[in-house]
């Protein structure tokens, strides 16, 4: 710049000069000048020299330009159910639904399951994934068993990480979600005993404008974790406690069978809570048929469970967050079934069930002789029937309908059998049960009197057809009307006197309808069409 500024002086200065030099005409010759003796001082030619320059002109520095904040429009959310707390784009649509959060960029997206409409993050937690490494969980989620999507290539292989200083690992594999191809970026973050689950997807189309934005947001998950379980402490057979499940977690008791026994186990809740009840063994499985149980919103009752010797967690948490106290009994499945009340083949008893009332019943079984068992309630009471061994181990139980309930049983060996009715819900009334041998073929009689177990047949539109069962009191039949194409069959069931007992029209396909007659008889099973 200096050198310019010379420059410039140089044809500020000089050029005008120069110019007047080249367009001047040819000067006029003028005499000599006379000369002048020398003297002892001479006569400067030039002006002495300065010892101070100029200054330059200083160039003023440009001003940086930062480059532009990735989450410069990110919002936080925190999850106190799941533990876990990241930002996103505040134009994106959250929701929280059970145990998983899903971010989406459109929020078609949450009904339609259509990446084509753009990008998302599911996010997953388990306070308890963290004694896993999170190779370990990546891998339940890339397993064929997941099902996460079809054709799962891979793009890069797991690759350890830390995400704002916790344990990660990441991976990245093309598929096809709903016949659209995607791109999906799995991360498992752990810390402690707890773990994150973070799988982002974006479609294969238009991945280069949506991956950044996915990969702010998984870089600002936070595992805050929501606690261990609150342990209790020990509980024993025929001792009933009290504890509390703590919002998002559960409350565990350890028990100890210290022969195989079979135990009931009654979780009675207070008010706010909503009970869930499990069983683990020493490996933390459920030992349950069918896992935990929630079967209402008052007490949960597990009967006849089956323990070999060993030590047991049992496990109370409430359902989505409550919480609150409850209570714990647990007892030999014998002594509930202590004071069964006899029945015979051939018995019609009666019974009554005050709210959460249970009646139980105890006859005698044959090996390979098919036992048919029905309760019939009257009014509101809606009962739960349920068939245990001689010590107390649940064979069987039922509740199919608000009406009658049936059970089909042969027994393995000769033997004492127990039939339980429970009350539903908090109802309460009377009821009709009974036990007899089982009948194996079906005494359907068509109007023509031919005794067929199986009848095909057609009905015209608006049309019906009677067929005559000669049914005995208290045994249970099944009457299956199948129909074909786009027939949709109306079932009824008339008494000896014209009278209608029951109607059924519940799908377009097929209706199965138990019936379990009050008294000996012919009864009418009317199809309509």
């Amino acid at each position: 710049m200096k050198r310019a500024l010379v420059t410039f002086l140089f044809l500020l200065l000089v050029l005008p000069a120069l110019a007047c030099s080249l367009t001047s005409a040819e000067p006029t010759q003028t005499p000599q000048p006379t000369a002048i003796p020398a003297t002892d001082t001479p006569v400067p030619t030039e002006a002495s020299p300065t010892d101070t320059p100029i200054p330059p002109t200083e160039t003023p520095a440009p001003t940086p330009t930062l480059p532009p904040d990735p989450r410069a429009d990110f919002v936080d959310y925190q999850s106190d159910a799941l533990g876990l707390a990241f930002q996103y784009p505040e134009s994106w649509t959250v929701d929280e639904a059970g145990a998983f959060i899903s971010v989406v960029s459109d929020a078609a997206i949450l009904d339609s399951q259509d990446f084509t409409a753009g990008a998302g993050v599911i996010l997953i937690s388990d306070p308890t994934m963290g004694d896993q490494s999170p190779e370990d969980v990546l891998d339940q989620f890339v397993s064929p068993d997941a099902g996460l999507f079809a054709d799962a290539e891979v793009v890069s292989e797991p690759t350890p990480l830390l995400i704002n200083g916790q344990v990660a690992v990441q991976a990245t594999y093309l598929g096809t979600l709903e016949e659209v191809p995607v791109k999906a970026t799995i991360t498992v973050i752990v810390k402690g005993q707890a773990a994150g689950v973070a799988v982002a997807l974006t479609p294969r189309e238009g991945e280069e404008a949506l991956e950044p934005v996915l990969n702010e947001i998984v870089s600002s998950i936070i595992v805050l974790g929501t606690g261990g379980p609150q342990e209790e402490g020990n509980v024993n057979l025929g001792q009933s406690v009290e504890g509390t499940v703590p919002a998002n977690t559960a409350s565990t008791w350890s028990f100890t069978a210290e022969t195989a026994s079979t135990v009931s186990i009654l979780v009675v809740p207070g008010a706010d809570l909503d009970a869930v009840v499990d069983v683990l063994d020493a490996d933390g499985q459920s030992v349950l048929p069918d896992g935990p149980v929630d079967e209402s919103f008052d007490q949960e009752e597990i009967q006849g469970l089956a323990l070999d010797a060993g030590t047991y967690t049992i496990s109370v948490t409430g359902f989505g967050s409550s919480a609150g106290k409850y209570t714990l009994t647990i007892s030999t499945s014998q002594g509930v079934l202590s004071d069964a009340e006899p029945i015979a083949f051939g018995d019609i008893l009666e019974g009554s069930l005050s709210t959460n009332g249970t009646a139980t019943y105890v006859f005698a079984g044959l090996a390979t002789e098919t036992v048919d068992i029905a309760v019939v309630p009257d009014g509101d009471l809606d009962v739960v029937v349920t068939l245990y061994d001689a010590i107390g181990k649940e064979l069987q139980s039922t509740d199919e309908s608000y009406g009658d309930e049936y059970v089909a049983f042969t027994p393995d060996e000769d033997d004492d059998y127990y039939v339980q009715v429970t009350s539903f819900d908090g109802s309460a009334g009377t009821f009709t049960i009974s036990v007899n041998a089982g009948i194996n073929e079906l005494p359907l009689i068509p109007a023509n009197g031919l005794l067929l177990s199986e009848i095909a047949t057609a009905v015209a539109e608006n049309e019906s057809i009677d067929y005559t069962l000669t049914a005995l009191q208290y045994h249970p039949y099944t009457i299956i009307v199948a129909s074909i194409d786009d027939f949709d069959a109306i079932v009824e069931v008339l008494a000896p006197d014209g009278s209608q007992l029951m109607e059924q029209d519940y799908s377009y396909e097929q209706e199965e309808v138990l019936f379990i007659p009050p008294e000996d008889g012919e009864y009418t099973v009317r199809v309509t069409g």
